[in-house]
Order: C-alpha cells, then structure tokens, then sequence
C-alpha cells in the first residue's frame, strides 16, 4: 500500500491488523456462513436453491449433483455454504477435498482422503465396530433363540444388510471388534491399502478397484448404522482428474458410476468441477450424468463477464500435454511487472498452489530491500499459474500488478512501463535461481 511518500507500507500495519485477514471458507466455518446473494444457475437464486436442497433433506433423500463453473467462481464456497445454511437431523455433511494426482494414481486416494475427513484411524475403525456390535444386538434381540443356537448362521443376514456384502471387510471387523490393538491395526492398513491381517486373505483395495468400490458404498452403509446420519459428501476439486491415464480413468469413472447410482441410497454425493473437465470425461462421464439426471446438473453462473476462460492460458495448457522430463519442480509467472507504482501484493491461488513458494520469494524480496513485494493477499486471478497447477498439479505462482492502470489499452505503450520496477523482479527472481541452483550443486 502507498504512504503517499513514495514509500510503501504493510496493509496490517496501515489498519492495525495483527494479520492479513484472508476469507477461507475450507478452514473457516464462520466464513461459510457469508455469502453475497447471487443467481446460481441462470434460473435459480441462491435462496431458492437452498429451498429445493431443504426440501430434499425433509424428503429423506439422497441427493446425487454435479456442480460445474469456471475455477474461481465460487463452486467450493457455494457447496460450504449449503453444508452450513442447511438443517437436518438426518444428514451429516463431510467435504472431500480431491488429493494431488498423478497419471496412474487409483481412487484409494479418494477414499483415504475420506477416511481422514471421518476422522481417521480410530474413529473410522470405532465406526465400523459399532455399527457391527448394533447388528449383532439387533439379531439377538429379534431372533435370540435361533442366536443362541447358531449365533453366526443369525447374525449373517443382519452384517450382510450394513456391511452390503463385504465379506473381506466383515472379516476383517470381526477380528478387531473385541478391541485388540493388533486387529485394529490390520483393520485399518487394509482400509489404507495394505494386506491387514494375515488370517484373513483379502482382495488389496490399492489393486482391486470393484473391492474399493464395494468398500466405499459398505462404509457409507456403515455410518448411518452408526451414527444414525447419512452421508452428505462433498467432492471438491475433481479438476485434478483430468492428467489422468486411461486406465486410471476408468477406475474414477466406475467408482462415481456406483456410488451416484440410485441404489446407493445411503449417502448423498455432491461434485464440484469445471465445465472443461467435466466434458473430458476424464472422472465423470456420461454414464454418471445419466445417473445423476440433467435436474441434479448444476452449471453456475460466470463470475463475471470479463471474458471467455476456457480460451485463455492456451500455451500453459498445451504445455501440461508434453510436460519435459524431469517435470519443472514448481512454476513462476510474472504478469504486468513494470507499472511505475508498482505494487505486488499475494495473489489468493498462489497462496493456496504453492504457500511455500510465496513465502521464499517474498521473503526474499523483503530481504533484498523491495517493499513493493507486499504481504498482503488479494483476490484470486485465472492466469497460466492456475492453469499449470490444475493441469499438471505443478506449484506455481503468480507475481503480478492488480492496479496496472493500461491493463488491455491502447496506451499499454514502453512510456508508461518503468525498467526500474521491471529490474526489481527481474533481480528477485534471478537471485531465488541462482540460489536454488547452488543449494542444488
């Protein structure tokens, strides 16, 4: 921010802030709670859309929609949203966030990602147990003479029904469900995707994709048995599907086929993605539309009318196509960097892509004396750096002047550009590679 001076100074500094405030709906609940009345869809508004969603809650059903928009329009915030605004007794919402991918990686990644949103090891395995202990009670206090007699012949039925068939999974619990540790332990590294307990030989989720999907679909089973709630899950960020292989893709593909079909009626899935993913049909196909139903497509409205997305950064995302090799361990991009009043504060994707980029370079920059390097996080922007990072999950960052009055003039012209600010970032980031060369020497 400028003194007026010439000089430049902290935004925290210039209001009192202990720190920049940054709204982060992921992280924090009381941000999910705001947000600006919109059009969701060109048809429905925001209150109507969570009208529709209430009614679907009281109506006990199990909500399968695909929400696609441009990256940067609101999609996580909107679904965040809904989890916060919407009542139920019913239903317990869980956000998943898609991990980072690479081209032959299995949905296990996925599963695992819910496990730990669950709650993670413990929890997870004290779910599944407790759902197992009200099977066995609900079989001896329906049949408890045929219980008594052949206590397994009777309480089969009643673990099929929760644990839809799993036989590895029902197994596997009920080894664990008088509490050994050991057991637990071999519970849970074949829900990670290891062998588990030795006695039992069971498929490998990391390998057997229709075991993992079984095991998905038994999970939200188990939860409701448990808890007495249903699943709401959230799975964000699916753009990170699109460097997939073939063969992995199918496995995605197949995973979201089963558990959006109308037979899985023990959890609700709701998926966010951008308009160019999903017509890839790199995760979600046109089988898993179908299942959705054209009423559950969601397509949000544009952020704003600046400009057509899906026909900017072309060369950064042809680049993602024939990424060299070795890949580029991370990404710098360096936009409008020679205004005279420079002024460079954090772009918000750069601080989520790659936070530890940001903090070296601007460390650096502080060091080196340039305080046009401000502290300070502002609004996202889709530029090449958003474009290699949801291509190819390359950490990269955007340097780059907001304020730039001749931004798309006619008088964006070598006298209104200065070479002293452009030698400022020029001396920034050669200096952050000339260090990482010799701390790679």
């Amino acid at each position: 921010m400028s003194t007026g001076n010439g000089g430049f100074q902290k935004i925290t500094d210039y209001y009192a802030l202990k720190t920049s405030y940054l709204f982060d709906p992921k992280r924090e609940r009381e941000h999910r709670m705001f947000m600006a009345p919109r059009m969701i869809t060109e048809n429905e508004s925001l209150e109507t859309h969570l009208s529709k969603f209430q009614g679907d809650l009281m109506a006990d059903l199990t909500p399968k929609r695909i929400y696609s928009g441009d990256p940067g329009n609101g999609k996580t915030h909107l679904l965040l949203h809904v989890s916060e605004k919407l009542t139920s007794n019913d239903f317990e919402f869980k956000h998943v966030e898609c991990p980072a991918l690479g081209k032959t990686v299995k949905p296990l990644v996925l599963f695992t990602e819910l496990l730990n949103r669950l709650g993670g090891k413990n929890a997870v395995i004290d779910l599944i147990i407790d759902a197992y202990k009200k099977c066995r009670k609900d079989a001896i206090n329906e049949q408890p003479e045929q219980y008594a007699d052949e206590s397994e012949k009777t309480l089969s039925p009643y673990l099929d029904k929760v644990f839809l068939g799993n036989t590895d999974l029902t197994e596997l619990t009920k080894l664990a469900v008088d509490n050994d540790e050991s057991k637990r332990a071999g519970l849970w590294i074949w829900l990670s995707g290891g062998k588990g307990d030795p006695s039992i030989t069971a498929v490998n989720l990391k390998e057997d994709g229709a075991a993992l999907v079984r095991t998905f679909k038994a999970l939200f089973s188990i939860y409701e048995k448990s808890t007495g709630k249903k699943l709401l899950v959230i799975f964000d960020e699916l753009d990170k599907g699109r460097i997939l292989g073939a063969e992995a893709q199918e496995a995605w593909k197949e995973l979201f086929r089963q558990i959006c079909d109308s037979s899985q009626k023990n959890a609700g899935i709701l998926m966010a993605i951008t308009p160019e993913t999903l017509n890839s049909k790199a995760v979600l196909d046109e089988s898993v539309k179908s299942r959705v139903g054209d009423g559950n497509m969601i397509e949000l409205t544009k952020m704003s009318d600046s400009g057509d997305i899906e026909n900017f950064c072309i060369g950064s995302t042809k680049f993602c196509e024939v990424i060299p090799h070795p890949e580029p361990m991370y990404a710098i991009c360096l936009d409008m960097i020679a205004d005279h009043s420079l002024v460079l504060p954090i772009e918000y994707f750069s601080y989520i892509q790659a936070p530890f980029l940001v903090k070296e370079i601007w460390t650096l920059a502080h060091e080196m004396g340039y305080p046009q390097f401000q502290d300070s996080i502002v609004a996202p922007i889709y530029d090449d750096h958003r474009a290699l990072y949801l291509n190819s999950n390359i950490p990269a960052i955007d340097i780059i002047d907001f304020d730039y009055p001749f931004w798309h003039t006619l008088e964006d012209i070598p006298k209104n550009c200065s070479e002293k600010t452009l030698k400022i970032v020029g001396n920034v980031v050669c200096e952050f590679i000339y260090r990482k060369d010799y701390e790679n020497k």
